[in-house]
């Protein structure tokens, strides 16, 4: 089992952590390919999330439980 560990950020903090996250992401987006990035099952699951938005495919749920379906 892995363990948790709970962190404690300022505004600050986090917003600066985000933006190193969002750089790194687009540094190796443009270096590595998907394929090498992701394994094949999740770029199968985006492929599909993609193509429900692009073809407005959306279900209303109210809960959470319904969210993970």
């Amino acid at each position: 089992m892995q363990q948790t560990h709970n962190i404690k950020l300022t505004d600050l903090e986090l917003s600066s952590l985000l933006e190193a996250y969002s750089t790194l992401q687009n540094f190796l987006e443009k270096v590595l390919t998907p394929d090498q990035i992701y394994n094949p099952k999740f770029i199968n699951e985006l492929n599909n999330s993609i193509e429900e938005v692009e073809s407005k495919n959306f279900v209303t749920v109210s809960n959470f439980e319904d969210f993970v379906k």
